[in-house]
């Protein structure tokens, strides 16, 4: 949706009772389940999550983020079905935003990889857990709740920055989420979030660091740029070396890309090995959060070669790390084996 036609929407939802800005979001969930349990016959159950469930949606803003779970292991047939019905009806209802799918088989094997907070964001999933696995916990180390925070900006700062007022709900409730204390005072726009979350969950990074404010500074030169773009995040990278060990750590999701183009990748990996240990409890954390999410991907993207080639980069970077990451490992290679039969069975199917 372009910029023009999305303020188009904002300005209809301002006119809109709530009742009905709540109906438009509703029916594409309610015609999907009709078309997987009724029509597909499908194993399973599909809700939304985020901003939906907790009624903060900013009509035109918000996406419909979904989770399907289903308790049986799904074929290939049905996962085909089910994202191909996904597909069909995003083309239709563009709001539709990310579907996550799991299975209680492989769902167990992944848990250990998920963030406590990121699943409090998604109520039916947590309860399901928590009535499935009796051993089910969703502690918070530090570690993770600067990881959450680290991930919302990432999501969230263009968003924040075009219309800060109609996100205050959802920095409400995440900032309640991190468990911040003295919550009456809330950030008033961007960057007096970024200080608040410097203060109160990053604080301690900043604290280790060699340099007065470091930390401080990649996020903010950062986020000033279109991140999104590979180029300018390629040129952000070779263009401010002193920021390499904060990239990897922080984002290594984002880091693989341009580490991967230059010949800086096994130096930096080596300046986190020697770096103090909140540095790669952070970087710990972080491939936990892209493990639980390529996992919630796995079913729905693994025909994807972009996909594939992405773990393949989480892979190789891991296998430096092999005594803290190998069930990590493990379960990413298989997601990459799966992906590479997929892919082969294809491109055999096509030719």
């Amino acid at each position: 949706m372009s910029s023009w036609s999305q303020e188009f929407v904002v300005l209809i939802g301002k006119i809109l009772p709530e009742k009905i800005q709540r109906f438009l979001y509703l029916l594409p969930v309610l015609i999907l389940r009709w078309r997987l349990f009724s029509v597909k016959k499908l194993n399973g159950q599909l809700w939304y999550r985020n901003s939906l469930f907790f009624g903060d949606v900013v009509f035109g803003y918000s996406d419909i983020d979904l989770t399907f779970y289903s308790s049986v292991e799904l074929s290939e047939k049905e996962r085909k079905q089910l994202m191909g019905e996904y597909h069909f009806w995003k083309k239709i209802f563009p709001h539709l935003g990310e579907l996550v799918v799991y299975d209680k088989k492989s769902l167990r094997k992944f848990l250990p990889f998920a963030n406590g907070i990121e699943l409090k964001r998604d109520p039916l999933l947590l309860e399901t857990l928590e009535k499935t696995y009796e051993d089910f916990k969703d502690e918070v180390p530090l570690s993770d709740k600067m990881a959450f925070a680290l991930n919302w900006i990432k999501s969230d700062h263009h968003k924040l920055e075009t219309n800060y007022p109609l996100r205050f709900k959802k920095v409400r409730r995440f900032l309640t989420l991190l468990e911040i204390p003295e919550l009456e005072n809330l950030p008033e726009n961007t960057e007096s979030l970024l200080d608040y979350l410097h203060q109160n969950i990053w604080y301690q990074l900043s604290q280790i660091s060699k340099e007065e404010k470091a930390f401080e500074s990649f996020m903010r030169d950062l986020f000033s740029r279109n991140w999104h773009d590979p180029e300018t995040l390629n040129s952000f990278y070779i263009e401010n070396p002193h920021y390499h060990l904060w990239f990897l750590t922080c984002y290594p999701q984002l880091w693989l890309g341009p580490a991967t183009i230059t010949k800086c990748r096994k130096k930096d990996i080596e300046e986190l090995q020697n770096a103090p240990r909140l540095f790669f409890d952070v970087f710990k954390a972080q491939i936990h959060w892209e493990v639980w999410g390529l996992y919630g991907q796995w079913f729905g993207e693994w025909g994807d070669i972009n996909f594939v080639l992405h773990v393949e980069g989480v892979i190789e970077l891991l296998s430096h790390f092999p005594e803290d990451f190998s069930e990590a490992l493990s379960l990413l290679k298989v997601v990459k084996e799966s992906g590479d039969d997929f892919i082969a069975r294809e491109a055999k199917y096509v030719s």
